[in-house]
Formats: C-alpha cells, structure tokens, sequence
C-alpha cells in the first residue's frame, strides 16, 4: 500500500511540475513575442529614440526566459534564438530598419515553435 500511494504522490509530483514548466514557458514566450512586435511596430515608425528601452525590455525577458529554458530545453534553439536577438538589436543600433524587421519576423517564429515544442500534443511525444 505504501508503494502504491509513493508511486501516486511521484506520479503528481512530475505531472504538476510539467505543467508548471508548460505554464512557465508559455509566459515567457508570450512576453518575448508581445516585446518583439512592440519593437517591430517602433522600428516600422522610425521611432528610434523609442526603440532603446524596448531593446531593454526585450532583453530583460530573454534573461528571464534563458534562466528558465536552458536547464530544460535544447540548447541549440536557444543558442539559435538568442543569435537572432543579438542581431536584432545589432541592426536596430546601426538603424537597418529591413533586416530589423526580418530578424524579428525570425525571432518570434523561432520562439512560437519553441512553445509548440513544449505543448502535451501527441506529435511533440511521439
């Protein structure tokens, strides 16, 4: 019987953590995205002076998202997505408004399939 409830409370203990990490990265995701399409709003307006403090912010939430991802997920997107960054903010300084846009077009589709690749659906498991 004690095995039994043991194996019940790992059981739980694992699922509810999946589900944290599901909660977790779904957040992070939606505010990188959200950041990025604010960037890509500023950047289309020519606002550059906006542009500083939204590259913060932007930078603020991949600290966050990166301290939560690279324990769990490969590393090789992430590298992958935080290349992207960097160059997005390295066209943004030198004012390339077009390869701006198409770095940031780039970022948030990477950052949707990592979420996509965290969802409990059947293609992610099998």
């Amino acid at each position: 019987m004690k095995l039994i409830i043991g194996i019940i409370i790992l059981i739980v203990a694992i699922n509810g953590f999946a589900f944290y990490n599901l909660h977790r990265t779904t957040n992070h995701s939606e505010e990188i995205i959200d950041t990025l399409e604010i960037l890509r709003k500023t950047i289309e307006q020519e606002d550059w002076k906006k542009t500083p403090e939204v590259i913060q912010e932007l930078e603020k939430k991949w600290e966050q998202a990166d301290a939560w991802w690279t324990p769990l997920m490969d590393h090789r997107e992430i590298d992958l997505l935080e290349q992207t960054i960097v160059r997005v903010v390295q066209n943004i300084e030198v004012r390339q408004k077009q390869e701006a846009l198409v770095e940031i077009a780039l970022a948030k589709r990477m950052t949707k399939k990592i979420m996509e690749k965290e969802q409990p659906y059947l293609k992610n498991i099998f």
